[in-house]
């Protein structure tokens, strides 16, 4: 027995010596390249899928973020303001000043203004983002982003103007419609949660796939109006849930109930924003990632390129920078703009068939330095409070979406104020603000798709998250809703495609 036994210890030793010897030289036999990763747009959709691709892959993947521009970001930027002390328009000078290359500029770090005031942050690009996301939540505890909770030096006042000295009833002043949005908001929040909880680290390959849980497809599939009009009054949608969804996606409620429960969601759910600007989280995660960034790199064409080792086709990218083209192979491409506007040339068979383009809403973002709104212009008595923050009605006759205000300076009472608009206003500033000193313009050529319902019998019409094997697609959680949320959530998603 005893013989028998030790031969059999013996035979599983020799068995167990084998695995080992097995998995050694399975895990030592050298590969013929490295597992290489191309993201195409370095915005917060862009950084994010690194970091995660970098996490979920061990930092086994040599990753490389290509961006058009010279700075990181994407439609998130952030200005630096300093103390404005010459009170007259066009003269000392311009006010807002650019970060160069996502670096920020040594006065930003100093005061110095009157009585020793100092400068301000404000965000030209996304404003911030809802709590309720627990990645950006978890995103922003373990790379410490520290929040900026200043307060805005308003004057807490928020009106919705209709134009030609009208305005509606305050939002939210009908406390029983309140009590039914806010039901109603908190029940889409909780499906939220439900479709974070149950999704778990499961990546999805459709957009149907993600909107199962929680059933969200019930709030992409008909419109805010007929959403929410059997618990709202039409009054009261047209004073507080449209003004709502005007000035977070510049649409009304013909938008999907998904959209505008998402800006309701954002003005009463609190939110966060990245002190020092939320660009800096983009940088964050492109510096975590351990990426190499390509600035000032256009990706022009993409086709299919050699074999790899695992026999998988890899894919060839041609990029130019500074009249230089430069060619590389990658084994997985994701793609993290919207395809409307890449401008880049795909092989044969690479683009889905019948790829549905979706149109865009532009936007100009103008920021204004003054001591206030001037009453005359919108109706009011000389020397009356207007409020700091005004949103717009769905028939409004201004040439605004939107007026926020961002931040003050109490020793000389100037402003910074942001306006949202579908076109150039800075002919009419002037008549808008009073003690105008100083105005800086940004113009997002594509802001936000058009966020119409998607019936369940249309759904195909989704851009397809996974082109081919290896090459995926960000930006189609955009048709869903446009935020700095949802590209997390696409970005994290992808990760875990490519780590799988």
């Amino acid at each position: 027995g005893m013989e028998t036994n030790s031969k059999k210890g013996c035979w599983v030793w020799v068995g167990h010596l084998g695995i080992m010897l097995a998995v050694l030289v399975t895990c030592c036999v050298p590969v013929s390249h490295t597992f290489k990763v191309a993201v195409v747009g370095g915005g917060i959709g862009g950084a994010a899928t690194a970091y995660y691709t970098n996490k979920y892959t061990s930092g086994a993947a040599d990753i490389v973020i290509f961006e058009k521009n010279d700075l990181l970001g994407g439609r998130l930027k952030h200005l630096y303001v300093p103390p404005p002390s010459d009170p007259v328009w066009g003269s000392g000078g311009p006010l807002f000043r650019e970060s160069s290359g996502g670096e920020r500029r040594a006065n930003e770090q100093s005061g110095g203004g009157n009585n020793g005031e100092s400068g301000v942050v404000v965000n030209v690009g996304g404003d911030a983002w809802a709590v309720v996301n627990e990645y950006m939540v978890e995103l922003q505890k373990a790379l410490q982003w520290p929040l900026d909770n200043s307060d805005n030096g308003g004057n807490g006042q928020i009106g919705v103007y209709a134009g030609n000295g009208h305005w509606l009833p305050s939002p939210f002043s009908d406390y029983i419609q309140e009590a039914a949005l806010l039901a109603l908001a908190e029940t889409f929040r909780f499906n939220l949660w439900e479709n974070y909880f149950y999704r778990g680290q499961t990546p999805f390959g459709t957009i149907d796939e993600f909107l199962y849980h929680g059933d969200l497809g019930a709030y992409t599939k008909t419109t805010a109006q007929k959403y929410l009009s059997p618990w709202i009054s039409q009054s009261f949608l047209n004073g507080t849930v449209l003004p709502l969804t005007r000035v977070i996606y510049d649409q009304d409620l013909d938008a999907s109930a998904f959209a505008a429960l998402v800006a309701v969601t954002s003005a009463i759910g609190g939110s966060y924003t990245v002190a020092g600007g939320n660009d800096l989280a983009v940088l964050s995660l492109a510096q975590t990632s351990k990426a190499r960034v390509e600035l000032s790199t256009a990706v022009t064409a993409i086709t299919y390129g050699s074999t790899n080792s695992n026999g998988n086709t890899r894919f060839r990218i041609t990029s130019t920078s500074k009249n230089t083209t430069s060619t590389d192979e990658f084994d997985a491409v994701v793609l993290a703009a919207p395809v409307e506007f890449l401008n880049i040339s795909f092989g044969p068979g690479l683009m889905p068939p019948n790829l549905s383009m979706r149109p865009f809403v532009h936007w100009f973002v103008t920021m204004v330095v003054a001591k206030g709104l001037n009453p005359l212009y919108f109706g009011r008595a000389v020397n009356s409070t207007v409020p700091d923050d005004i949103l717009t009605a769905g028939n409004s006759t201004t040439p605004f979406v939107s007026i926020s205000i961002q931040a003050a300076f109490p020793s000389n009472n100037y402003k910074v104020y942001k306006l949202f608009s579908n076109g150039d206003v800075r002919n009419v500033v002037k008549s808008i603000f009073i003690n105008l000193r100083d105005v800086y313009v940004q113009h997002w050529p594509y802001t936000f798709p058009r966020l119409s319902p998607v019936p369940s019998s249309e759904r195909p019409q989704y851009q397809p998250i996974i082109w081919h094997p290896g090459m995926y697609y960000l930006n189609t959680m955009e048709s869903v809703a446009s935020a700095m949320e949802g590209s997390v959530i696409a970005a994290h998603n992808v990760a875990l495609l490519i780590s799988q």
